[in-house]
């Protein structure tokens, strides 16, 4: 399943969204917690439920009520976002790679099949 970026309607802040999730510091930074917190503040309905069904938010299910509880969260809630949200983009990034590497593997297998059938001597 390859990565959907999440929408982000201002452009400043998709490219901050996109350090974010490539940022190598293994905890958020206090500016990184602000920036979520806007950003999630201002998503769309299906990103929102996305990032709700990922971060399984305590029962939450409307939109409209968790992007008006987001000014509120808390330092480590955004943290928690924040990291789920990593640990989303890296699991896809991940299983692309591993698919790529596996469908090289059986394409190189494939090749290597054709090369010695066509290099065997044929039968008497």
């Amino acid at each position: 399943m390859p990565y959907t970026q999440y929408h982000i309607s201002n452009d400043d802040y998709d490219t901050e969204i996109q350090n974010i999730l490539l940022a190598t510091p293994p905890q958020p930074t206090e500016n990184d917690t602000v920036i979520i917190r806007i950003v999630c503040a201002h998503m769309r309905d299906q990103d929102v439920t996305r990032i709700i069904a990922l971060t399984q938010y305590l029962g939450e299910s409307d939109p409209e009520e968790w992007r008006a509880r987001v000014p509120q969260w808390s330092d480590r809630e955004a943290r928690f976002v924040i990291n789920c949200l990593r640990w989303e983009y890296y699991r896809a990034r991940t299983t692309e790679a591993l698919k790529l590497e596996d469908e090289e593997r059986k394409t190189r297998e494939t090749r290597e099949r054709e090369q010695e059938q066509q290099t065997e001597p044929p039968e008497s």
